[in-house]
């Protein structure tokens, strides 16, 4: 064999060395830093895509308004907040089955954007709400342990059908 083609033979090897060798290191950052999908049910829920957006819907149908404290602000204070959570019903509007007061009636999700590193859910019963008028309201302490950008999502199920759903981004200092 000559020199130049052995020389040809050894360039050839180290390129398929060094490919090997990044395909090795890609596919090893990669199931290190693996993280599995943000939301469990995210496949349940794109399956009842249609009956979450008419939980939606109904809420709105019946006239229900939502008004959380910690989205007034832009940031938050680490540790324990206050959660308030105000329910109004337009009295026009049909009312609906409020159904059993052992019921989870409020989701809190508090967590980093995309991720589920030291995601946190809450969940309260219906007979947390004290009811006057066509106004419930609910007032909990909670402990928000994250720091930095966070994303606090609040699911409020007023009648046992329907659904409000509010997410915001919030800095936690």
């Amino acid at each position: 064999m000559s020199s130049s083609l052995r020389r040809a033979f050894i360039v050839i090897g180290l390129f398929f060395a060094v490919f090997f060798v990044a395909i090795f290191y890609t596919v090893r950052t990669a199931v290190k830093s693996y993280e599995p999908p943000t939301d469990p049910a995210y496949h349940e829920k794109g399956l009842d895509y249609q009956k979450r957006n008419d939980e939606f819907d109904r809420a709105r149908a019946r006239g229900w308004t939502a008004k959380i404290n910690l989205f007034d602000a832009e940031s938050i204070q680490a540790g324990e907040n206050t959660l308030n959570v105000v329910l109004e019903k337009d009295p026009s509007k049909p009312a609906g089955e409020f159904g059993p007061a052992d019921r989870d009636a409020v989701l809190v999700t508090i967590s980093h954007p995309a991720s589920v590193e030291g995601r946190k859910q809450l969940q309260f019963p219906a007979s947390d709400f004290v009811r006057s008028g066509n106004t419930m309201q609910m007032s909990k302490k909670v402990d928000v342990s994250l720091k930095g950008v966070v994303e606090v999502s609040v699911e409020v199920r007023p009648d046992a059908d329907s659904a409000i759903h509010i997410s915001k981004k919030l800095t936690v200092q």
